[in-house]
């Protein structure tokens, strides 16, 4: 008997739940793989919430091009210190991020080339003080980055 096994990524209204777009693969596509399928279905102001396996340069700015912006939780291989970046408020500062010194996998050369030097995003973080949680300190990437936008959302 054989059988296969489907992993889905898809695009939902916040506001209703219900599924907008969908995008179906065999269960080792990774979900960052799948989500980018789906970029063709946003709008401009669309927000795009994810873990940290979406929190890529690449993807940042991409979806900013779009019109779009993104909250993702930072990826475990970056690190935070609150002595870089401008800092705007408790556990909120802007950072530069730097483009990568080498392509990532799943970009071409000419995508790669084209990617800007760097890029500005809000990082805010908040610790977690509940004993037995394994997690103490989540730190949130956003392009979100003005505070009269963020009111409009």
């Amino acid at each position: 008997m054989n059988s296969l096994a489907l992993e889905f990524s898809d695009k939902s209204s916040l506001a209703t739940g219900a599924a907008v777009a969908l995008c179906i693969d065999v269960l080792n596509t990774h979900d960052i793989k799948l989500a980018r399928k789906l970029y063709g279905f946003l709008k401009p102001n669309d927000v795009l919430l994810g873990d940290r396996a979406f929190c890529a340069y690449a993807d940042m700015v991409t979806i900013t091009k779009l019109g779009c912006d993104a909250i993702f939780r930072k990826h475990q291989s970056r690190t935070t210190t609150m002595r870089k970046g401008k800092i705007v408020g408790d556990c909120d500062k802007l950072v530069t991020w730097d483009k990568p010194k080498t392509c990532p996998k799943g970009l071409n050369k000419d995508e790669f080339l084209a990617l800007p030097s760097s890029i500005i995003v809000r990082e805010i973080y908040y610790y977690i003080v509940i004993p037995g949680f394994r997690t103490q300190q989540v730190s949130l990437i956003t392009t979100l980055l003005e505070l009269m936008r963020l009111a409009r959302i």
